[in-house]
């Protein structure tokens, strides 16, 4: 009878670790950005939605530049947005969203499929800059969670 009770109670506990770890997120990468300008996008990630989480983006060590020029600054908003690869039609967006660097921008579980995430713009100094503009922008450290 011991036995038994031992083996039920290491069968609830192997449960209650798959279980745990369902909640966590699927995969992730660490990469950088390096003079990206508005409309660049990420190398694409494929997410089998096998658990049904949100997918995650944080920029940090963010700056951005001006080129051949000594100007630079550091933005207090970088807005991105999430697209979708979808079969026939191409990159599909998935919305946008804005944070401050270092803080995660977050969208609700996409589902499945093949993602990537495109630079929209920056605001520094009060002033937006989105396609057209000169300035680049780099991030010395990015994180992508899906």
């Amino acid at each position: 009878m011991k036995r038994v009770k031992i083996g039920m109670l290491g069968m609830l506990l192997a449960g209650l670790m798959v279980a745990s770890t369902a909640v966590a997120a699927q995969a992730d990468r660490n990469t950088s950005m390096s003079g990206w300008r508005p409309g660049s996008a990420s190398s694409s990630w494929a997410d089998s939605n096998a658990t049904n989480v949100s997918t995650r983006v944080r920029l940090s060590s963010v700056n951005v530049y001006l080129p051949y020029t000594p100007l630079s600054a550091t933005p207090s908003s970088v807005q991105l947005e999430l697209q979708y690869d979808q079969w026939g039609v191409g990159w599909v967006g998935r919305g946008s969203r804005t944070s401050a660097p270092g803080i995660l921008h977050t969208w609700a579980n996409p589902g499945s499929g093949t993602y990537r995430f495109r630079l929209s713009g920056w605001t520094s100094s009060g002033q937006w800059f989105g396609t057209g503009t000169d300035w680049r922008l780099n991030a010395g450290a990015v994180f992508i969670g899906w």
